[in-house]
């Protein structure tokens, strides 16, 4: 390991064989030391026991005059203790008042929201009021328009038939005579005039026929009619139907019934028992009539 040049200048300074007394190691541990704080020194001290010996061991403790030599310092962490809790109390207020603030502009936020609520509602009202009035004068021109009609109904059917428009035309002869004079007897030829009568057209309104409503009548498809043979499904294995699931479950432990008395009593044998004897059922119904049909299952 390398020393440094102090390291070494201190060496020269003690001596390893000489025995130093308590003050004058004390002084050269002084001069000796490389910290700048106050370091502690080792003393190594035989006394010659046998520390095998529960008599011989010696161990104790010594307390100074003067304790450590560090001195306490009470006034610094109280006054730390002071600034934490101030800032604990400030960061508290400051919470308190943020939610203040919030559950103030909520309460804006929801006053707003009534408010707008409140608009709507009257602006509903009036939109709702004049639809009303529109709809109130739509039924009276309605209404209006037919007492009009029944009125000229009514003429209509008060007024005599008339003939179609119907011209003549009259000649008229004039029979005056014309002036003779007196000194010859000259009779003058009669003049014919001719007045035009006059041609009245009287126009006859026909009342105008209310048009029907044509009804469309929509035809529902017919159920179809289901029979012992035809169904809306098929029906199953055992080619019946029942009026209900628990009929047809009736005659599935039937027929297990009567298959394990048989087997029961020696009469058929496994094969046969296993064959014609069912395992188990499923069950379905028909959506038109609403018979139920089963089906087995065999091994």
């Amino acid at each position: 390991m390398r020393k440094s040049k102090r390291h070494i200048e201190n060496l020269k300074k003690v001596e390893k064989n000489k025995l130093y007394s308590v003050e004058e190691a004390i002084k050269l541990a002084k001069e000796t030391s490389n910290s700048k704080f106050d370091s502690t020194l080792e003393v190594a001290m035989n006394l010659n026991l046998d520390v095998k010996k529960a008599d011989q061991q010696l161990r104790g403790a010594v307390v100074l005059p003067n304790g450590t030599g560090k001195s306490k310092k009470i006034l610094v962490l109280i006054i730390i203790a002071l600034i934490v809790a101030l800032f604990v109390n400030m960061m508290i207020i400051k919470s308190k008042t943020l939610s203040f603030s919030k559950i103030e502009n909520e309460k804006e936020i929801v006053t707003e929201i009534n408010n707008t609520d409140d608009e709507e509602k009257e602006d509903t009202e009036v939109i709702a009021v004049e639809n009303n009035v529109e709809e109130q004068e739509k039924v009276e021109e309605i209404q209006q328009e037919a007492d009009i009609v029944n009125v000229k109904n009514t003429n209509i059917q008060e007024e005599p038939k008339k003939d179609p428009v119907v011209t003549q035309e009259k000649k008229v002869e004039s029979s005056k005579p014309v002036e003779q004079p007196k000194t010859t007897p000259v009779t003058t030829p009669k003049k014919t005039v001719e007045k035009e009568t006059t041609t009245t057209v009287v126009e006859t309104k026909i009342p105008e026929q209310p048009k029907e409503e044509t009804k469309v009548e929509i035809k529902q498809p017919e159920t179809p009619k289901c029979t012992d043979t035809n169904h809306g499904v098929g029906v199953g294995n055992s080619n019946k139907w029942f009026n209900s699931k628990q009929e047809a479950i009736n005659y599935y432990q039937g027929i297990i019934k009567t298959w394990g008395d048989k087997w029961e009593k020696f009469e058929i044998d496994d094969e046969t028992y296993q064959k014609n004897c069912p395992y188990g059922y499923e069950t379905w119904s028909c959506p038109f009539c609403e018979k139920w049909t089963i089906n087995f299952y065999y091994n």
